[in-house]
């Protein structure tokens, strides 16, 4: 049985997420790998593995978006639905990669980057560093564990980070992945995840000088809040 995949389906799957699925969904399809499951969408358009992804991937992928882009959870929860549809229309191009989850991410990156990019060229739109107290630090997802000015200082400064090291810092820490990882997510060379790493990291230590904050001082916990599986 094929399935037709679009806003609306996702939207729904989105809002009655943990009811939709959980009987339908053998315990052998929960227990599969992301790339068992992402096969079986690419070459059967499967519906019932494409919801377990979506349940896997659905809050880290709202939290990549809302951090990267500070914006609020309704506005990273529509981007979400955006990738998701956007991963499931490109579904077979899933075969010709190995690791589901830098493929899905590269989908979320580009979707964030062009969001970044109208931002920028809308008349009077806000820099990332200008709109950083627009986000609801008591509910973002990564502020959750903060309890502190020194945690919330370091929160801010990756915020105000540009783009391009930002996404490199919070796929390093924020979801542990690998160099190689991060090049197939970013869709650059491992040596420039390296050099942007650095630069990020460099940034945030110039960001916090002054300040009692330190980067060696703050809980990676704190980084990943809600974005671990």
């Amino acid at each position: 049985m094929s399935y037709q995949c679009s806003a609306t389906t996702l939207q729904h799957s989105f809002r009655h997420m943990g009811i939709i699925s959980r009987m339908a969904v053998s315990q052998e399809m929960q227990t599969m790998s992301d790339e068992e499951l992402a096969v079986r969408v690419s070459t059967n358009d499967d519906k019932h593995a494409f919801d377990v992804l979506i349940a896997r991937y659905r809050v880290r992928v709202t939290a990549l978006a809302r951090r990267m882009l500070q914006s609020t959870a309704d506005d990273a929860e529509d981007l979400a639905q955006e990738a998701f549809v956007a991963a499931f229309e490109k579904r077979k191009s899933f075969r010709s990669v190995s690791e589901y989850r830098p493929w899905l991410y590269r989908i979320v990156i580009n979707r964030c980057c062009d969001k970044h990019r109208a931002r920028k060229r809308r008349p009077g739109s806000q820099s990332l560093i200008e709109s950083v107290t627009l986000v609801d630090s008591a509910s973002d997802p990564l502020n959750i564990m903060v309890v502190d000015e020194e945690r919330t200082a370091v929160l801010n400064a990756i915020d105000a980070l540009p783009i391009k090291y930002k996404i490199v810092f919070l796929l390093r820490h924020s979801d542990d992945l690998t160099y190689e990882q991060i090049a197939l997510s970013a869709n650059i060379p491992v040596n420039t995840v390296k050099t942007h790493l650095f630069r990020a990291r460099s940034l945030l230590r110039e960001a916090l000088v002054g300040q009692k904050a330190e980067l060696s001082t703050f809980d990676k916990q704190d980084l990943r809040g809600e974005l671990k599986p």
